[in-house]
């Protein structure tokens, strides 16, 4: 018989029902109690022994008295020795043997291990059956032993239900299970698994345990705890818990008495220390209070919490030591010594509160706590006393002075008590049910006294000091508030509560006060009456105020609230009908409204509530809800603000907070995790009311951590999906065959799935990071969920009432993305799959007996169609179900009226054919029709496809309107053409079916447009481009056709008009540019339609070749070597486009010759030179292409062939203007020769620091890796300075630590908070640029104290714009330093890289005053897509290009516009830069300081710079220097980019500057104090000319001289405008003398050309001219001239001039015949525009 069948055998037993001593000598290793404390067994670990206990009350005091005692040795020995003397076939078999459970009905558990096994047996040992006992076997399911099971523990429950832990290894997986044993047989011998449940296997949860509650307690491998009801095992609650995957050794999960709080205890085994980490939870909403974790070597026996309210404590039972922790603050510990000292003293304690139950244990040898009783082995029984709450907060005050405040909530029970008191005791009997007011003087706690004065209006609190037990005033309210009458009392009945708070029934309701927040009297709680708060604002006008206004203020009569037994009652049934442990939510309604209108002791208790709550993570948790709909229907934007502030605290980082009373910090992460339920529960409504709060709020919760530990959430996997579910928490399910098949069978897949991925893919494993789905409980079933009640009207959870077409903003973030993914992935595509299948049977029956209606016998069909419609009924409720579920979505939907036509259609259709036996063709074929589209859909869920269908679907939504229109308009001309051409004759009818194959298809009639529906498909393929329908009509004679038809002829494009020929349509098609577009069209009009043919051959070529020249041209314009050759060429390109073009317009004379095979072949090959061109000036125009040559020699050779080929290649095509005569090859020779020689010149200097070298190698880097490696450097590595450079930090850059590295090399370690995209693309660069001496050498990353760290060269110095601010710098040194700099970018250039940033502050000092180039945060490679500099334009705008900042500058905060300005970054770009930072090295200071960031826009895309200037040095060579320096600075930045000097160039003359001004031992170059310098402004070049409109611009701001001199320029150039302002400017005397007869000039030479205003000013300047000229006949000639002007100024609507004219003519002035009609109509018109003169004239007319 094997070992295991024969000790699960059941035996009987002996039991010593008298022993000597029953453990009275207090060696006892365990004491436990049954369910019901009816039984207790002890059991010492020496002996091997277990005392039985029974239950007894002697003289009021209540006791456990000897029942029996079992020796665990001697009970094992007898089962293993019936035959032969064994004494150590114990030990061969069992070892550890303990006792882990009692029931009330006298069985206990033992469980034993296994020798050289990893199994456990428990043995339950049935005493109560005298003085024989019984061995229960346990057998589970099929009457199989309780055989191959890692046994962890068991529980007896007051049912008498065992319920056993176990684990066991299943396919290379540990299952950890649970059993649930009831008797099987009447002698209760052998017990069966009633029921067995699966909890989840190794690798998914942590632990597992059964609590007193029959709460089934399941934590996850991701710290998430949930709380299953063992019973049903549905889901409670989830906690979560921040874990890491560590060796657990312990853990325990408890409740309080009322189930309110949960303790976890977790202590683990961690880098071999013991770790306990311990989480308080509030159980009603998993809201964690507090979290410690600390180090613990002992290990944790047992834990429990005690009493309640002010001194409920979690108690931590270690061997020797009791930990005493507030569950709501555990770093406030208070350590007791021995378990058995603390017993004898709240025994002492109990003798003074309850001497009938009290104990002297001082001689006790054992005494433990056990549910908040004290358990003492004394006279052979063991003694019980119950510890009370006055007990326990006496030991807490004056035995281990315990001062601390209390962080408890008010209770719910006693609320409720206080209020029935008041509806017993304290309410008239009279009809009214007046409360009777009773207050005391006085509430007195242990903590807090709260004290009464002057009839209850003035209330003082009173904290009791710590060090001398003295009561000190804290804080006081004069209670009056303004709204009560002067007689009025506020307080009527007031109680102190167990947390010591008071609560108080009060004129405007229920209050509870505290002093815990800030020690201040602060409203901790109110609820109002007479009525509640969702009535209070309608009730607030009617009843408490009486409203009057007067001169806009309100006044108000002060009333007065009267609380009545009705209102009491109403009060308590609220709270008592809250079906949660807590108490309801106050009056949020209230509290929102008046916030600020309750006002005591000039304080806002309303006010300070909310500012509390919003503060206060647990208080948000329970009434969060209940406040976010309180702002949003007081539409409270900025209080919402607040709320949503506290919910979002959390990202990376994490919120930090700081216990006033510790200097330690307490992370709340766990608890921002749960208030992101609140933005859950208002989801729709912040959608719908506050959407950019919304966009906020997701912004800021998108990327929450799984952990705050950065090593947890982000790991390795291998998914491709850059988006998936990590994995879901284990759900516990009884083991029966169909979960067992589906459980296993998914296993199955599983690892299947994951072998053939590992055998035949190559997984790669990339950094993942864990991300929180931030919108908990966003997707969830209602706690009360009802299977029948879903099926029949489903409740809605956020998710579904936030449908994707109505707000989409959810759907734009990840968030959405993953949430539909998960959803899918766990049932959806199940149940799509389910429904699909369904529909496929559904539909397949209609299709078969509509396909083979003749194949298929009576009866078949007859059985096909009742299936049909069977089937069709019961998707049709689908349909009913969503419309019952939300008929306003249902109706919007326009795909659900496709689904209800694909239902309907074949159910109708199958009852018809049912009932008629006939078939009804046109109803068969709509409905397959529909059913087979409908089942095309079911595809669009399909990833591959579904992105088809949401294209298709989103053009069609777009282009709906459009094709509404398009319809009409169709319609529109089909019937004007259907009454036009519905009376033809025959003939023109037959003709026209001729000629169209398509009429018959349309009607039988041979006129299409007799019919108004064929019309309206006529006009539609005359749209399509058939017109044959109109062919053969005759336009001349019927003219009104020719009119509709010749509206088809509006079109956007000349090619898109549809009686254009095919070819012409085919060339148009070509997308070339418009003047050749039109050249080839205007063929039609000139041309035979062969010759049109031939043409079109040449459009491709001649579309190639003008992109050809436009690249050449491009690579020109941003050369940085070589730009005379590239110049030359281009300029040769160029006039062979301009005879190409001329030629192409030349079509009659040329058309012969465009026939010739040998000219097409010429065409052809002019465009593979200009290919072949295009890459020679592309290799030749950067240095790294330029070395693909062997020599310089070979570069002219190649430039020479290329010329040849132009020559002749213009000869064959007969472009004589483009050929070159012999003076230009000449001096086009030479100018090649000299760019050679430059750039050979520049390479051989760039050859002395083996850049080619160091480019080979960053070459190599990117064929190996797209991503260079970056090297990791350990911290040990990095030592700190030592001596007086210890903890040397820099300036502004503080953060930037020094550091050796290997203790040899300085470097500068630079923090990096977060690993951003831009991070990791500058160590990218840096990576690939760390071999070069003129860039900051980058060594790798580190982390320093947990912190990310790159590490750098150590720049002792600092950037270059701070040495130039401290130091004064020679000017040889400058000249090095730019230098340098130049030759760094050169290398960056070499290496395929732009820096995007060059500026002072980018380059670094090094000790040996080396400057190099760094921060390549903006860099980009040359070929990469630049960097969008949009939000750092303020800081770069002074160094930037002209063209980089229009691009930036005026649509700034528009990134369509931006997008719009195509101006690429190139070399020019980088040269511009460079310049402005030789400007500000040599001047020592930023680029235009004093400019404000438009203005720099405006004086910079003007043609301005900074201004060059001349010093007075300390030496003539530093004169030349700066002279030399501010000549390249004026080539550097020239305003046209193609202008710029070209990097080659550059680099020569900074290297030819630097040799002239070497650096000796005489000039060392060293720095010197710092002197201030003196510089004189420089003769300017003309600069670029301003426009008139900048001009008129300077004007208004009154910046006349600049206005002035823009105007004299453009004047000089004929603008006419600008001679008009000169004419002002002369009028006025602004920037100039005043001269007007020169201004009278100019104004008539504007007025000549139509400028109003200066026909106006010239005709008032004759005016004056007139008064004094004497000659009759010249006044004469000036009068007319006068009003010739002022009629020119009136007709272009010039109001003066209107005004004068009606002057004139009303008044007879200027001896003008009199002519008042005409002058008021003048005048009138002048009036109504606003002329004030012409409007007082008119009143004097009217008046006279």
């Amino acid at each position: 018989m094997n070992f295991e069948t024969e000790i699960s055998r059941p035996i009987k037993i002996d039991i010593k029902p008298d022993p000597i001593t029953p453990h009275t000598d207090g060696k006892i290793t365990k004491l436990l109690i049954s369910p019901d404390e009816k039984y207790a067994v002890t059991w010492r670990k020496g002996d091997q022994t277990v005392c039985g206990w029974q239950f007894n009350v002697i003289d009021n005091k209540k006791l456990y008295e000897f029942d029996c005692l079992i020796d665990i040795n001697d009970l094992y020995k007898n089962e293993f020795c019936n035959d032969e003397p064994c004494k150590n076939k114990l030990c061969k078999h069992l070892k550890e043997p303990q006792v882990i459970a009692v029931s009330d009905n006298k069985l206990i558990a033992i469980q034993l291990s296994i020798k050289d096994s990893i199994y456990k047996i428990i043995e339950i040992i049935d005493l109560k059956k005298g003085d024989e006992g019984y061995k229960i076997r346990l057998e589970t399911y099929r009457d199989r032993p309780f055989l191959e099971h890692h046994l962890s523990g068991c529980r007896f429950y007051n049912n008498e239900d065992l319920v056993i832990g176990s684990q066991i290894l299943i396919l290379g997986e540990t299952h950890y299970k649970i059993f649930i044993f009831s008797h099987k047989d009447i002698y209760n011998q052998v017990w069966i698994t009633k029921r067995s449940i699966a909890c989840g296997v190794s690798g998914e949860i942590v632990a597992y345990d059964i609590t007193k509650g029959r709460k089934l307690m399941i934590l996850d491998t991701c710290g998430l705890l949930t709380q299953w009801n063992l019973d049903t095992l549905l889901f409670e609650q989830q906690y979560q818990l921040e874990w890491d995957v560590y060796v657990l050794e312990k853990d325990l999960f408890i409740f309080n008495q009322d189930l309110s709080l949960l303790a976890v205890c977790l202590q683990a085994l961690c880098a071999n220390k013991l770790i306990l980490f311990i989480y308080v939870y509030l159980t009603e909403n998993a809201m964690i209070l507090t979290r410690i974790r600390y180090e613990q070597n002992k290990p944790l026996l047992h834990s429990e919490f005690i009493s309640s309210d002010g001194g409920e404590k979690l108690l931590l039972f270690f061997e020797n030591k009791v930990e005493i922790r507030d569950p709501y603050c555990l770093k406030h510990v208070i350590n007791v010594e021995s378990m058995s000292t603390m017993c004898k003293v709240l025994s002492e304690i109990n003798k003074e509160y309850e001497y009938s139950t009290y104990i002297d244990i001082q001689n006790s040898k054992f005494n433990i706590i056990i549910n908040e009783k004290i358990y003492s082995m004394l006279d052979e029984s063991l003694r019980v006393q119950e510890i009370s709450k006055k007990q326990w907060k006496k030991y807490l005050r004056e035995k281990l002075s315990d001062y601390d405040k209390i962080r408890s909530l008010p209770s719910k029970s006693q609320i409720e008590k206080f209020l029935s008191d008041i509806i017993k005791d304290y309410i008239t009997e009279d009809g009214d049910g007046l409360i009777i007011r009773t207050i005391k003087d006085s509430y007195e706690g242990d903590l807090v006294k709260w004290i009464l004065k002057d009839d209850g209006t003035l209330l003082r609190a009173m904290k009791r000091d710590k060090s001398n037990k003295k009561w000190n005033y804290v804080d006081e309210w004069n209670i009056h508030p303004e709204y009560l009458k002067e007689t009025s009392k506020f307080i009527y009945v007031c109680e102190f509560l167990g947390n010591e708070d008071l609560v108080m029934i009060t004129y405007i309701g229920l209050l509870i006060l505290s002093i815990w927040k800030d020690d201040k009297i602060r409203l901790r709680y109110y609820k109002g009456f007479p009525f509640r708060a969702s009535d209070l604002y309608e009730k607030d006008y009617n009843n408490r105020f009486v409203l009057e206004t007067y001169k806009g203020t309100k006044f108000y009569e002060k009333m007065e609230f009267e609380p009545k037994k009705p209102n009491i009652k109403k009060l308590l049934e609220d709270i008592q009908g809250y079906e949660k442990s807590s108490l309801p939510p106050p009056d949020f309604d209230a509290i929102t409204q008046y916030y600020d209108q309750l006002y005591i002791s000039e304080r806002h208790p309303f006010k300070e509530l909310l500012d509390d709550y919003l503060e206060d993570k647990v208080i948000m948790a329970l009434y969060g809800q209940e406040l976010i709909s309180s702002f949003i229907k007081n539409k409270d934007y900025q209080m919402m603000e607040k709320l949503y502030d506290q919910c979002t605290k959390i990202n990376m980082d994490l919120e930090k907070e700081t216990d006033k009373e510790s200097e330690e910090e307490t992370i709340n992460f766990l608890a921002n995790i749960k208030l992101l339920e609140i933005i859950t529960y208002s989801f729709m409504d912040l959608t719908v009311k506050f959407p950019d709060l919304l966009k906020e709020c997701l912004s800021r919760i998108s990327f929450i951590p799984s952990n705050t530990n950065k090593d947890i959430a982000i790991r390795s996997f291998s998914s491709k999906s850059h988006l998936q579910s990590y994995r879901e928490y284990s759900r516990p399910f009884n083991i029966c065959l169909v979960n067992k098949i589906k459980f296993y069978s998914q296993k199955i897949v599983h690892k299947s799935t994951a072998f053939l991925a590992k055998k035949f893919n190559k997984i790669d494993e990339h950094p993942t990071v864990i991300f929180i789905f931030p919108l908990p409980k966003f997707s969830s079933y209602a706690s009360k969920y009802s299977l029948w009640s879903e099926i029949i009207v489903p409740d809605s959870s956020p998710f579904v009432k936030y449908t994707l077409d109505e707000y989409s903003e959810l759907y734009k973030s990840w968030i959405g993305q993953v949430l539909l993914d998960f959803k899918w992935n766990t049932y959806g595509k199940y149940y799509f799959f389910f429904i699909w299948v369904f529909y496929f049977v559904f539909m397949g029956c209609f299709l078969i007996v509509a396909t083979f209606e003749n194949e298929l016998s009576k009866s078949v069909q007859i059985h096909l169609l009742i299936a049909t419609i069977i089937l069709g009924i019961l998707h049709f409720t689908f349909e009913l179900r969503q419309f019952i579920h939300s008929p306003k979505n249902w109706v919007r939907d326009i795909w659900n009226y496709f689904d209800i036509g694909a239902m309907l259609f074949p159910i109708i259709t199958s009852f018809y054919w049912l009932l008629t036996s006939t078939i009804p063709i046109w109803a068969v074929t709509i409905s397959t029709l529909l059913l087979e589209l409908k089942f095309l859909s079911f595809f669009r869920n399909i990833e591959i496809i579904g992105a088809y269908f949401a294209m298709i679907i989103g053009v069609a939504k777009n282009a709906f309107s459009f094709l509404v229109i398009l319809g009409f308009i169709i319609v529109a001309f089909a019937h004007s053409l259907h009454i036009l051409l519905s009376q033809t004759t025959d003939d023109q009818n037959k003709s026209v079916v001729s000629n169209s194959t398509s009429v018959n298809a349309l009607t039988t009639s041979p006129n299409i447009f007799v019919n108004l529906i064929t019309a309206v498909l006529a006009v539609y393929m005359m749209l399509t481009g058939d017109s044959s329908y109109l062919s053969n009509w005759s336009l001349t004679e019927n003219p009104t056709l020719a009119i509709l038809i010749a509206q088809n002829d509006k079109w956007e494009e000349p090619f898109e008009a549809p009686f254009i020929s095919d070819t012409l349509k085919r060339i148009a098609k070509l997308d070339v540019q418009t003047d050749t577009i039109s050249i080839i069209l205007k063929m039609s009009e000139t041309t035979s339609n062969s010759g049109i043919e031939v043409f079109a051959q040449y459009v491709q070529l001649v579309k190639s070749a003008k992109i050809l020249i436009n690249d050449i041209s491009l690579v020109y314009e941003n050369a940085e070597c070589n730009k005379e050759i590239c110049l030359v060429i281009t300029n040769r390109v160029k006039v062979a486009e301009c005879v190409m073009d001329i030629k192409m317009r030349s079509t009659k004379e040329n058309e012969s010759t465009f026939r010739e095979r040998k000219y097409f072949l010429a065409f052809k090959s002019f465009q593979n030179l200009l290919t072949n061109i295009k890459d020679y000036v592309t290799k030749v125009s950067t240095f790294k292409g330029y070395k693909k040559y062997l020599n310089k020699t070979e570069v002219k050779n190649r430039y020479e062939k290329l010329t040849e080929e132009y020559n002749s290649c213009m000869k064959e095509l007969n472009f004589t203007m483009a050929l070159i005569n012999e003076n230009d090859r000449i001096s086009d020779a030479q100018n090649v020769d000299k760019a050679l020689m430059d750039v050979e010149k520049t390479l051989k200097e760039m050859d002395k620091d083996n850049i080619d070298e160091l480019i080979q190698k960053i070459d190599i880097l990117k064929s190996e890796n797209s991503d260079a490696h970056v090297l990791k450097i350990k911290s040990s590595e990095l030592s700190e300075p030592v001596g007086p450079t210890k903890g040397v930090t820099r300036g502004s850059r503080s953060h930037i630590l020094k550091r050796f590295y290997n203790e040899i090399d300085a470097v500068a370690c630079k923090p990096i908070t977060n690993i951003t995209e831009d991070i990791e693309r500058e160590l990218s660069v840096l990576a690939k640029l760390n071999q070069s001496q003129y860039i900051l050498n980058f060594y790798g990353l580190s982390k320093i104290n947990c912190v990310d760290y790159m590490i750098f060269e150590w720049d002792e110095y600092g950037t270059l714009k701070e040495v130039y601010k401290d130091y004064d710098i020679p000017w040889i040194r400058k000249v090095q330093f730019i230098r340098d700099i130049c030759r760094g970018i050169v290398f960056l250039r070499r290496a395929n890289i732009f820096h995007h940033d060059i500026r002072c502050e980018n380059v670094f000092v090094t000790q040996n005053l080396n400057s190099k180039l760094g921060n390549f945060k903006l860099a980009r490679k040359t070929d990469g897509k630049s960097t969008n500099l949009s939000d750092l334009v303020i800081d770069v705008i002074r160094w930037m290009a002209p063209e980089q900042i229009k691009k930036y500058s005026h649509n700034s905060n528009d990134p369509k516009k931006q997008s719009e300005v195509t101006c690429t970054y190139t070399s020019k770009c980088e040269i511009f830069s460079f310049g402005m930072l030789i400007w500000e090295l040599s001047y020592e200071k930023i680029p235009y300081a004093d400019f404000e960031m438009k203005d720099i826009a405006d004086h910079v895309l003007t043609g301005k710079r900074e201004k060059l200037l001349i010093g007075n040095l300390n030496s003539s060579a530093d004169e030349q220097i700066l002279k030399e320096l501010n000549e390249i600075i004026d080539e550097a930045w020239q305003h046209k980019p193609d202008q710029r000097i070209d990097l080659s160039n550059l680099h020569r003359k900074l290297e030819l500057l630097a040799a002239n001004n070497p650096i000796t031992p005489s000039s060392p170059g060293q720095f010197g104090s710092k002197t201030q310098k003196e510089f004189k402004e420089k003769p300017q070049a003309i600069g670029f000319l301003m426009p008139t409109d900048k001009g008129i611009e300077y004007h208004r701001k009154r910046e006349f001289d600049i206005a002035w001199k823009c105007f004299e320029e453009n004047a000089a150039l004929g603008d006419l405008l600008a001679k008009y302002w000169q004419g002002y400017y002369f009028l006025n005397g602004y920037g100039v003398k005043e001269d007007k007869e020169r201004a009278k000039q100019l104004f008539k030479e504007a007025a000549d050309n139509e400028h109003t205003d200066a026909q106006l000013r010239y005709a008032v300047l004759l005016l004056q001219d007139i008064t004094k000229e004497k000659d009759d006949s010249k006044k004469g000639v000036m009068r007319d001239e006068v009003i010739h002007y002022l009629k020119l100024s009136a007709d272009n609507k010039n109001i003066d001039a209107m005004f004068y004219l009606g002057d004139i003519y009303y008044n007879g002035k200027l001896k003008m015949l009199k002519n008042e009609e005409l002058g008021l109509k003048y005048l009138t018109f002048a009036s109504k525009n606003g002329n004030e003169k012409a409007t007082k004239l008119l009143n004097t007319v009217k008046k006279n």
